[in-house]
């Protein structure tokens, strides 16, 4: 799958990768990471140990990226 994205536009790709797992109407903001850094130190999160907490709005959520079909002769 190496040569998978060959055949894209720079512009395809960004509108690929931009669709992936975007929140309609949700920004990530530097406000939401320093939340889940202030849960994670919180009593809240005793509990909580040896978690990977992503906040990246779903974006690592995706399922496959769907590059443009090449046509060979």
């Amino acid at each position: 799958m190496a040569g998978a994205g060959a055949a894209c536009t720079r512009d395809q790709i960004v509108a690929i990768i931009k669709g992936l797992g975007e929140l309609k109407g949700a920004v990530c903001e530097e406000v939401d990471v320093a939340r889940a850094a202030l849960y994670l130190a919180s009593d809240d999160a005793k509990y909580v140990t040896g978690h990977n907490l992503v906040v990246d709005g779903g974006f690592t959520a995706f399922k496959t990226l769907q590059f443009p079909t090449t046509h060979t002769s």
